[in-house]
């Protein structure tokens, strides 16, 4: 099976070497490919893009309040688990992990992003084609900024990036 989704992520959280900042809206579109395994199982891998929200706050003096850190393109393994239906309704459970290959976004201070890892945890359904999921995924990786407070020296920080998802497609 092949499934097409798009769909918003809310709740984005930042975290940079301890500090904590809250993100806005974030949008993202994938591709699965699936095999059913057996009955109530299908595994597979996917592939997407994702637009992570400015986060609200400074790392560093700026005139600007938000910090666009990074977008990702994640290529990840996942595993559906399906539930018994309910009515037309076919419940579902899904896990997937994998790597998150990130391009910089448009904040002064920020310098690279490293790739890191992509992993997520949700539920959903499938209505006939249609399949609607609910899913929290985390990302962790390291970023390179230039510290203008501290002559300008290269910082390396940890970021971690979690976000609620929630995506609507067509199988």
């Amino acid at each position: 099976h092949i499934e097409t989704k798009g769909g918003l992520g809310f709740v984005d959280k930042y975290s940079l070497s301890g500090s904590n900042y809250n993100g806005r809206l974030s949008y993202l579109f994938g591709l699965e490919a699936l095999y059913e395994s057996s009955e109530k199982t299908e595994v597979g891998i996917g592939v997407g893009y994702k637009y992570n929200s400015p986060a609200k706050g400074l790392l560093y003096s700026a005139s600007s309040d938000s910090m666009h850190l990074f977008n990702t393109f994640p290529i990840y393994g996942v595993v559906k688990y399906k539930f018994p239906p309910m009515g037309e309704y076919l419940p579902f459970a899904k896990v997937y992990v994998g790597m998150g290959y990130n391009t910089i976004g448009e904040y002064n201070w920020a310098q690279s992003v490293e790739s890191g890892l992509y992993s997520g945890i949700g539920l959903g359904a499938d209505y006939g084609n249609v399949v609607g999921d609910l899913t929290y995924s985390l990302q962790q990786n390291q970023m390179s900024f230039v510290n203008p407070d501290n002559n300008y020296q290269v910082e390396k920080k940890s970021v971690s990036h979690s976000s609620v998802n929630f995506t609507i497609g067509y199988r």
